[in-house]
């Protein structure tokens, strides 16, 4: 298993922009956020993976009411940093509170594959 995106085979490398576009477009169709993050950590599995975080106008009004200093240019890395922290559930719990909206994922994968 890669920990670097360097240490991917070639075929993947030349998947990686095309995937992470369709993934950002089915973010932004699905749920229209006012921004849309996407990084890469490892720190935890240590392994090539994705968060792919959108920043909707909820999450927003909750961040800036603890950092609205913060009102005139959001600060993504601490914004997703919050975030993992304010929002933390278990997977179950995440899994629970999801299923509808990745169904529409899938949906939107299957239909531009």
């Amino acid at each position: 298993m890669a920990k670097r995106i360097s240490e991917l085979p070639p075929q993947y490398l030349v998947a990686l922009g095309p995937i992470l576009s369709l993934a950002e477009s089915a973010v932004d169709t699905i749920i229209s956020p006012e921004s849309i993050y996407i990084s890469r950590f490892g720190e935890e599995d240590h392994s090539v993976h994705f968060h792919i975080y959108p920043r909707t106008s909820g999450v927003t009004r909750e961040y800036l009411k603890i950092y609205p200093e913060q009102e005139e240019l959001i600060h993504g890395p601490a914004l997703f940093d919050w975030a993992r922290s304010y929002y933390r559930c278990t997977k179950q719990e995440a899994l629970n509170s999801t299923s509808g909206v990745i169904g529409r994922f899938r949906e939107y994968m299957d239909t531009r594959r």
